[in-house]
């Protein structure tokens, strides 16, 4: 007769060693959401710092924010992997250029969410994005992916 895997005793019973290890994988993964949730409020701090960094020209400190395996991607195929690739793509495109203003942001996992406008200081052109960040386990920023807000027209 065949057992079902569980029942060690014949009687129905779990056997004590798989009761316990039951718990410690209920455990574990509440210890995964328990990480998880404390990498996106961490996360979301390190962009909120990460904005205002980018409006005041502040390169080293966005700088140490990011993973040393951070890649970016920004409109019109601009992207650059890694931390220092990374940097100079924001230094030439976004550094101290403009303003960003946040209208909305969210979690959802390790993942951060913002949507907002970005007006370059140059033009006086106004933008909306969607930025997407994601996080190395110690909350900092291992990806930005930005997508424009195609159903707004520019402002200037």
């Amino acid at each position: 007769m065949n057992m079902p895997a569980d029942d060690h005793s014949g009687d129905g019973r779990q056997a004590e060693g798989d009761h316990e290890r039951r718990h410690t994988v209920r455990d574990t993964a509440g210890g995964r959401r328990q990480r998880s949730d404390q990498v996106a409020r961490i996360g979301l701090e390190h962009v909120l710092l990460f904005y205002d960094y980018l409006d005041l020209g502040d390169l080293d400190s966005c700088m140490s924010l990011l993973d040393t395996g951070a890649s970016f991607h920004l409109p019109l195929g601009r992207t650059a992997r890694g931390k220092a690739e990374s940097g100079a793509l924001a230094r030439t495109h976004l550094s101290g250029r403009g303003m960003h203003r946040i209208r909305r942001r969210r979690t959802d996992g390790e993942t951060v969410v913002v949507e907002g406008d970005f007006t370059d200081l140059g033009t006086l052109t106004t933008v909306g994005f969607t930025d997407l960040f994601g996080f190395s386990e110690h909350a900092l920023i291992s990806s930005w992916h930005r997508v424009h807000d195609s159903s707004r027209t520019p402002r200037a």
